[in-house]
């Protein structure tokens, strides 16, 4: 396009922030943003703002708040967008609106498609240990998740990753790839690619139960689990009756010879070690209950009879 194409954004939390941030840096700057309404949060509930309202309100780009972006189909039809970006917006955009822009609507998708469709695509690919994942640019249509492919990249799963570094690589990722894709889009330079819907898996949104952690499981198993929900919201097991939640763990090679769930040893300046089906595993960061997330061995000097002590599952 030769004149400044008219871009509208949508998106809510924290990963779409890399994306908006670019997008203004690359000359896509957008002329309006749409993000879902301030939600109450805290102890206090206090009304807070989305991550994205208080980007684009730095970056002085007018914001509209709302939960159904099919209410404003009238002005958005005067202001006539030529392309439609949503990233973790949170809403279901309608025939009315995805039909709407000269290019049509575009989203930012963290998994590689058609592989963990749905509202947990990140933590998904940590849960099953696997070593790949990456992110999609596609159409958006009538179904979840299911349009065609205009871009996807590959993203490497490190042993070290948990849910927080996971996202923000690929959030940093995907920013690139929604501006690439735009500029393809923009210029008529592309071509999709349609899903194979057979091969589609699905991932739902978190349930506290979802959290219990089983000591019951292999010790890999655990790991997976405890990095898919570091750090928050935390993956739950009680300490004598009480909850805790474990933040960060890692597998030893000390075969488990205990009931699983029992503390072995406390390592000094490290935490303290838990038998599982196959393996130890070492506990090296926890949140007890009502407190902040705390180095495990520093938890372990509060605790006098800890060695011994089982942790049992929350189910």
């Amino acid at each position: 396009m030769n004149c400044t194409p008219k871009i509208i954004f949508a998106g809510s939390p924290t990963f779409a922030l890399p994306t908006l941030r670019l997008l203004c840096e690359s000359e896509l700057r957008p002329s309006l943003v749409i993000t879902m309404p301030d939600s109450k949060k805290g102890r206090g509930k206090k009304l807070s703002p989305t991550p994205v309202k208080l980007l684009a309100q730095q970056l002085k780009i007018e914001v509209i708040t709302t939960d159904n972006i099919n209410n404003l189909l009238p002005m958005l039809q005067e202001l006539k967008p030529d392309i439609i970006i949503t990233v973790a917006y949170g809403g279901y955009l309608q025939a009315k609106i995805r039909k709407l822009p000269k290019y049509g609507c575009i989203n930012l998708h963290p998994s590689l498609l058609p592989a963990y469709r749905g509202a947990n695509p990140i933590k998904y690919p940590l849960l099953n240990g696997d070593k790949l994942t990456g992110y999609t640019i596609f159409k958006i249509i009538a179904k979840m998740d299911a349009g065609a492919i205009y871009y996807q990249q590959e993203t490497k799963i490190e042993d070290t990753d948990d849910f927080a570094s996971l996202q923000e690589k690929l959030a940093i990722d995907g920013a690139k790839g929604v501006v690439h894709t735009v500029h393809q889009i923009l210029s008529d330079n592309t071509c999709t690619k349609e899903q194979d819907h057979a091969l589609a898996t699905y991932t739902h949104k978190t349930k506290k139960e979802d959290t219990y952690l089983s000591w019951h499981s292999t010790a890999q198993h655990i790991s997976n689990f405890v990095r898919a929900y570091s750090p928050s919201p935390g993956a739950i097991t009680l300490l004598d009756g009480q909850q805790i939640k474990i933040i960060a763990c890692q597998v030893t090679s000390q075969k488990s010879t205990s009931t699983p769930g029992t503390v072995e040893q406390i390592h000094k300046n490290e935490g303290f070690t838990v038998s599982t089906q196959t393996c130890d595993i070492l506990v090296t960061t926890v949140q007890p209950a009502g407190k902040k997330q705390m180095d495990a061995y520093a938890f372990t000097l509060g605790k006098a009879n800890l060695l011994g002590a089982k942790l049992t599952d929350p189910l």
